[in-house]
């Protein structure tokens, strides 16, 4: 197993999101920063192993950072059900690239997101909510769920509403497919983020490439 240089934090807020997810909220014990990207992740050292979970919160804030878990293993069972306020835990430096903001800006963009993959998209769209001069195009967000009970984050999304659209889908249609049709407007100035798992990210893109969007502007956050 591959090792990894641990930094320990503690945990200063948990809330409950959606059914079998909760959000964790954490700062670095030594008080210094933790700065990340939107798009990257971090590794937690949980029984036996390591986890990866999306950093969700917004970068400018270096002091805190946050994360969503689902429950649905033993690890992310003992961040669920053992886990509190006050407890300190171990976790790595943040993972990943990232996403390019050098291939975004100034471009209209589009977040697609199938379920909890609102998760690993959430550090960007904060990022063009703060920051709107930099990202000042027309925006959408296609998040489809399960179900309803599963949305993230609503009272974030209803403010979102103020810089993009967003369009929804909770009914049991869960393939954002259903929400990308042939009357939306496509030009070569669009940017598109895609989160989810591998079985949805590939008929996502080829129907993206059907659109017209390029394949370059096209960035991907995708787990197994």
């Amino acid at each position: 197993m591959k090792k990894y240089e641990h930094i320990k934090i503690e945990i200063t807020k948990i809330e409950q999101l959606a059914l079998d997810i909760k959000e964790f909220t954490a700062s670095r014990v030594d008080g210094q920063d933790y700065r990340f990207s939107p798009g990257q992740h971090l590794l937690f050292w949980l029984p036996t192993k390591y986890s990866s979970f999306s950093l969700a919160s917004n970068p400018i804030n270096t002091k805190e950072f946050a994360f969503a878990v689902r429950k649905i293993g033993r690890s992310t069972g003992f961040l669920h059900d053992e886990v509190n306020v006050g407890d300190e835990l171990e976790i790595t430096a943040p993972m990943g690239k990232g996403f390019d903001q050098e291939k975004i800006k100034g471009k209209d963009i589009w977040f697609i997101a199938g379920g909890i993959g609102l998760m690993g998209l959430s550090a960007q769209i904060l990022t063009i909510e703060a920051n709107p001069d930099l990202y000042p195009g027309q925006h959408k967000l296609f998040y489809g769920l399960r179900d309803r009970r599963e949305l993230l984050w609503p009272d974030k999304i209803e403010r979102w509403k103020d810089f993009m659209d967003i369009d929804i889908t909770g009914d049991g249609r869960h393939l954002v497919g259903d929400l990308l049709h042939e009357d939306l407007e496509v030009h070569d100035e669009i940017a598109v983020f895609i989160c989810g798992p591998a079985a949805f990210f590939k008929p996502i893109f080829q129907l993206l490439i059907k659109l017209g969007i390029k394949p370059q502007n096209i960035q991907t956050n995708i787990w197994e």
